[in-house]
């Protein structure tokens, strides 16, 4: 969904009484002179990734051995000084269609991302600003696309992005895999039981679009850990036989 109007470059320079113009492509990623072919960094990740225990990898990097790297939960409401955001978000699809969200977001006060504490309520917020700027930026049928979103918008958006290390535009991560609740009385990751957090059209098909792929990504998610743990075990024993036995149920 990315697009230059909707992407805002992370070495902005913000001008003390303008809008930010989120119209900035961001470049490729180049490999670094220092860096041979880029591959000895990617070493280093990767041993530190072998080096590591289980229960490491689930707090450092939020993989979990029944569902990869979809969360265990995701925030649905934030505290009350976000309580704007919290509004529209809640009525987004009704906003959107009737062209007021535009009008909606210039009334927010302007926040900061000071009082998001937990990685939860960050990935919340992240996907109300992202669902919110997608919204804002492309409009609706009867409206003209634009490539400039106000301070109350753009402001917090590329600070959180900043902080969570990642562009301020709308990604598979936001819309989708941090944006869930399952339903009351609920515990198995299936589409039909959960919520979409945050959705711009308020369809069935967009919930069912993202929620689906929540769970396909939750299901091959639990290879991980047995890929993990089978190159350990080559590492350490190139030749062992022990390896099948992380994939296959010999019993």
């Amino acid at each position: 969904m990315a697009t230059k109007a909707e992407v805002a470059s992370h070495k902005r320079k913000r001008e003390d009484d303008s809008e930010l113009s989120p119209n900035t492509v961001m470049p490729p990623i180049k490999k670094s002179k220092n860096d041979s072919n880029g591959e000895s960094k990617l070493s280093g990740a990767f041993e530190e990734l072998l080096s590591l225990s289980d229960l490491d990898l689930s707090e450092k990097y939020r993989i979990y051995p029944d569902r990869g790297f979809t969360p265990i939960t995701c925030s649905s409401k934030l505290s009350d000084y976000y309580s704007a955001w919290d509004h529209t978000v809640a009525k987004l699809p009704y906003l959107n269609n009737n062209s007021s969200l535009r009008n909606e977001v210039k009334r927010w006060p302007i926040l900061s991302i000071d009082h998001l504490h937990s990685p939860e309520d960050k990935e919340r917020a992240f996907s109300i600003l992202c669902s919110v700027g997608a919204a804002y930026i492309y409009g609706n049928k009867d409206q003209d696309i634009i490539n400039k979103v106000p301070p109350q918008l753009s402001h917090p958006w590329c600070d959180l992005a900043d902080e969570l290390n990642r562009p301020p535009v709308s990604s598979y991560t936001s819309t989708a895999m941090c944006n869930w609740e399952l339903k009351d009385g609920e515990t198995e990751l299936k589409e039909s039981n959960m919520n979409l957090l945050c959705g711009i059209e308020g369809k069935e098909d967009e919930k069912l679009f993202l929620l689906l792929s929540v769970e396909i990504n939750a299901i091959g998610g639990k290879v991980i850990f047995p890929l993990i743990h089978s190159l350990r075990e080559i590492q350490s024993s190139p030749d062992s036989g022990n390896i099948t036995s992380y994939f296959v149920d010999t019993n």
